[in-house]
């Protein structure tokens, strides 16, 4: 994974977290807080594509309403808006293991235990009706064990 993308004055890349054909993660500087933070933002060639501008922003909108309904919260976004024509949010980098991780290095995390972590997971989503009332959410949820990450709260 080579050279970043241009996020303008705000934020300095620090390094990538994942990179799909939809969008990438980075942890980044920002310079206006002075902290290191995690962004998202879409892929620049789905800038005028308007389902997938669609689904980012309603990814960031679901992930808002989780951390204002829940008693530990899921992540805290920090700032959202637009980047050269593309979407982006921010969030806390959150101390802690990816469920990969923890899976291969603490017996606590066995197929079962992961399977219920999982499940937890879905039903918050379910339960928290963050979009318009008549809005269907069709929203691809990526639980996989290098994108889920587990921090004590």
């Amino acid at each position: 994974m080579s050279e970043f993308p241009d996020l303008g004055r705000r934020y300095q890349p620090l390094s990538w977290l994942a990179r799909r054909s939809h969008g990438s993660s980075l942890a980044v500087l920002d310079h206006w807080t002075g902290r290191s933070v995690f962004l998202k933002i879409l892929a620049d060639d789905r800038k005028h594509d308007l389902r997938s501008v669609e689904r980012f922003l309603l990814e960031s909108a679901v992930l808002r309403r989780l951390a204002e309904h829940q008693p530990c919260p899921v992540v805290p976004l920090l700032d959202t808006g637009h980047i050269d024509g593309r979407p982006y949010f921010t969030s806390p980098l959150m101390p802690g293991w990816t469920l990969a991780e923890a899976m291969r290095n603490r017996p606590v995390f066995q197929p079962r235990s992961v399977l219920r972590l999982i499940e937890l997971a879905l039903v918050r989503l379910r339960d928290i009706q963050a979009l318009p009332k008549g809005t269907q959410l069709n929203l691809r949820i990526e639980l996989r064990p290098n994108t889920v990450r587990l921090t004590i709260c």
